[in-house]
Parts: C-alpha cells; sequence; structure tokens
C-alpha cells in the first residue's frame, strides 16, 4: 500500500510505524472532495481513529452548528469537538449553502503568518502560542467544502510534545474528513 507524504510525515511525528490501519486504508482509497454535506462530521472518525490520531484516549465528539467567522469568511458550519487530556481539538465544515453569501468561498486566513499547506485545493496552517498554551488551525479548501481544523494544545504537555505534532494532528483530520465525506 502507498503512503501519502502527510500521513507518513504525521505518523513519524506521532511516534507510530507504518501504514497500518483500517482508517489510514479508507483515507487513502476515498476521493479528495466531499461532494454530499456532512451532518455529523464526528461519525467520519472512529474511536481508535482518534486514539491513532491523538496518542491518547479521547472523549467522544459533540456534533453540531457553529459559525466560522472572520476578515474574509462569514458562514455556518456543522462542526464536531473532541476533548483529550493533551489536546483539545474541532473540525468544522463549511458548504456553499453555509456561506451568508450562498456561495463558496475559499479564502485563507486573515493572520499573515498563515503558512500554505500541501492539501486539498488550497491550504493554509497558522499557531500561535501564549502562555504556553498553543492554538494551531488548518483551513483546507477542497471543491466544494471549507474545512477548518483547531488544536489546542494542553501547556502542561508543551515540553514534551514533539515539534509539529499539532500540525500533523490537524493534518490528518483533515486527510480523513475529506476522504471519508463521501464515502
Amino acid at each position: 500500500m502507498r503512503c501519502g507524504a502527510v500521513l507518513v510525515s504525521a505518523l513519524l511525528v506521532l511516534g507510530l510505524s507504518g501504514c497500518s490501519g483500517e482508517w489510514l486504508e479508507s483515507a487513502e482509497a476515498a476521493p479528495e472532495e466531499p461532494a454530499v454535506p456532512v451532518a455529523e462530521p464526528c461519525a467520519l472518525f472512529s474511536t481508535s481513529d482518534l486514539e491513532t490520531i491523538f496518542g491518547t484516549e479521547v472523549r467522544a465528539g459533540r456534533n453540531g452548528i457553529s459559525r466560522i467567522d472572520d476578515a474574509a469568511i462569514a458562514a455556518d458550519s456543522r462542526h464536531c469537538r473532541w476533548s483529550a487530556d493533551r489536546v483539545d481539538a474541532s473540525l468544522q465544515i463549511a458548504y456553499a449553502e453555509d456561506f451568508d453569501s450562498g456561495e463558496f468561498a475559499c479564502t485563507g486566513p486573515a493572520d499573515p503568518s498563515a503558512v500554505e499547506v500541501d492539501l486539498g485545493r488550497q491550504a493554509w496552517w497558522t499557531e500561535l502560542t501564549m502562555g504556553g498554551v498553543t492554538v494551531g488551525r488548518m483551513r483546507v479548501c477542497g471543491a466544494s467544502a471549507l474545512l477548518d481544523v483547531t488544536i489546542i494544545g494542553n501547556p502542561d504537555t508543551a515540553p514534551s510534545r514533539p515539534e509539529g505534532q499539532l500540525r500533523a494532528q490537524a493534518e490528518l483530520i483533515a486527510e480523513v474528513t475529506l476522504a471519508r465525506a463521501t464515502s
């Protein structure tokens, strides 16, 4: 089986080896674009998927509706929120009908320090650390959906957290979401 570069590097950062596991095969086998709106993003991930991504037990996700509001994007979104000892994470998915304008918009975050990432049609990563708390945000534009993944790293684990771990986790969440949203 061929492992995607993003998934391989993320697994190495997380301290995992090889490309095994049904969730990884599913993520690589499916198309990269969500076509049908996903009502419950949490359903895209099993407990073992989340334990693999985060390296720890993750409490059950909570689905809901939330708002993406920044300088360029104004949209409602379907969201899932997870919590673990080391991180809190959320996934937001917005489709054309969710945007205030009624049209899909693919715009990077307003943060000038955003770094482009090779994911979906376009993607960006931003990370900010204040008072020991690190907040990372991955915005991914697909053909028909906008994904926002936010990960907040617990300051108590910051010294032991490998460099790039939050980004790797956000990329895995985005990859799996893009792949599974149509299966």
